[in-house]
């Protein structure tokens, strides 16, 4: 593992993901891969199609610049769910 960055900060209705600030994230830690892990405020660890919508869209746009995502792990109070481990990805 290179490192950990948190990107995004969740406000009272949601949050804002841009492809462009993660695929800056990996090419300043020189990294071939990365794994998303949002923590959810309301404590259900279960993939939303937002989740699912969003995690194609970062895949596509960091394969442009071969960074590959290994996983996208939902953060709940006492679970994870791992997309990868579902075939989610």
């Amino acid at each position: 593992m290179l490192g950990i960055e948190r990107l995004f900060t969740r406000t009272n209705d949601g949050v804002s993901v841009y492809p462009r600030e993660i695929g800056r994230g990996a090419l300043r830690q020189n990294a071939s891969a990365v794994i998303f892990s949002p923590n959810y405020p309301s404590n259900v660890a279960e993939p939303s199609q937002a989740d699912r919508d969003i995690t194609t869209e970062l895949r596509r746009a960091l394969a442009t610049v071969s960074v590959c995502v290994l996983d996208h792990t939902i953060v709940g109070a006492s679970d994870a769910v791992s997309m990868a481990e579902r075939d989610l990805l």
